[in-house]
């Protein structure tokens, strides 16, 4: 009887949530069950009342016997009625757990990228804002720096053949989504407390996958465009995708060391305890001395563990000696042309005096 009766709750549940995923109204539903089911009962105990009555007419010598079989009828079903409300309360309880679940989880996010390569570019981007500060910019692991409850732990390196070669992607997912408490690791996944949808945690494993040499990756079409002698970096184009890659996982929203946060363009030019850190023209500001490995009073080394490459030291060079600005200027003028054709150049007498011009012919 119980395995019934739970079975009907959750065929009642899946009704109520089909019913509030199409717009309907569950608790609609609910109400007619209840109301059907106290009529039913109303409507059972007065026919037994009438075909008691009718039986004892017609054998009053056994009314006794006529009288307490309806009555252990009437009895059953009064308990079904009570079981019935009962459930239905349940029910009700459980439609507006729904409704609740429904109406407080925050919206989903699209599906992450659609190619490999856009897969590999959003999970770096969550991986570095998530997993980078414990873990190394590219899962070389080492000495934790800087994170409460783990400073001073060495965590091994995730980018390497001991970890790529004997873990599934499916086992990399479940350490995300759940985490892993007695190590330190939060839980990351929606479900289990953290801030991850599952898609997010898909494109994370995705870009650890990547780091597996026994994977042959195309060519990145999205990585930052090279520089042409002389030109001027635009900050969105070739700049930011330094900062996102190398520098979020310590200087965001949440993480903000040094109270200096990297995420876009006006907190990277004021915010910070020793603000300006970056001022336009002036090649001695804090921030191009730190990715030069100086030690000053703003802070050491940036990044800490591994320097920039030398080319991207050189765009974020170019950049603040250009003026540090948000966008490139665009002018429009193309260089300028050789000039051709001839010059008048005049001509002159033993006395020096001008008499005259002959035609000259200028470089070519």
């Amino acid at each position: 009887m119980l395995n019934m009766l739970l079975t009907m709750v959750q065929d009642t549940t899946h009704v109520a949530e089909a019913a509030a995923a199409t717009g309907g109204n569950p608790m609609l539903g609910v109400g007619i069950g209840m109301g059907l089911a106290v009529i039913g009962a109303g409507l059972g105990l007065g026919w037994i009342g009438s075909q008691t009555g009718a039986s004892i007419a017609r054998q009053p010598e056994a009314a006794d016997a006529i009288q307490n079989t309806p009555r252990l009828i009437a009895f059953l079903m009064e308990g079904a009625t009570i079981i019935a409300i009962i459930m239905s309360l349940v029910v009700v309880g459980m439609v507006a757990l729904t409704l609740r679940a429904v109406l407080t989880t925050p919206p989903q996010a699209e599906a992450v990228g659609l190619t490999y390569q856009e897969q590999v570019a959003a999970g770096q981007q969550f991986y570095v804002e998530y997993c980078a500060e414990c873990h190394g910019e590219e899962g070389e692991g080492g000495i934790v720096e800087g994170v409460e409850g783990l400073e001073g732990t060495y965590l091994e390196a995730i980018n390497s053949e001991d970890y790529l070669y004997t873990r599934t992607d499916e086992t990399t997912f479940q350490i995300i989504d759940y985490g892993q408490p007695n190590l330190g690791m939060p839980a990351y996944g929606l479900a289990n407390g953290g801030e991850l949808t599952t898609q997010q945690i898909d494109a994370i494993v995705t870009f650890v996958r990547s780091w597996d040499d026994r994977i042959i990756i195309e060519e990145d079409e999205g990585a930052i465009p090279a520089l042409a002698e002389g030109e001027i970096p635009d900050y969105e184009t070739h700049v930011f995708p330094i900062f996102r890659r190398r520098c979020l996982s310590c200087h965001r929203e949440g993480k903000e060391k040094g109270n200096y946060i990297m995420s876009d363009y006006e907190s990277v030019m004021n915010s910070g305890d020793y603000a300006p850190n970056v001022i336009g023209g002036d090649l001695s500001s804090n921030l191009i001395r730190m990715i030069n490995r100086e030690e000053i009073e703003a802070g050491g080394p940036m990044p800490p563990t591994r320097p920039l490459r030398p080319e991207e030291i050189d765009i974020i060079t170019r950049w603040v000696e250009a003026g540090a600005l948000p966008a490139r200027i665009e002018t429009g003028l193309e260089p300028t042309e050789a000039i051709t054709g001839t010059l008048e150049a005049p001509e002159v007498d033993a006395t020096g005096v001008v008499t005259g011009t002959e035609a000259t012919d200028t470089p070519q």
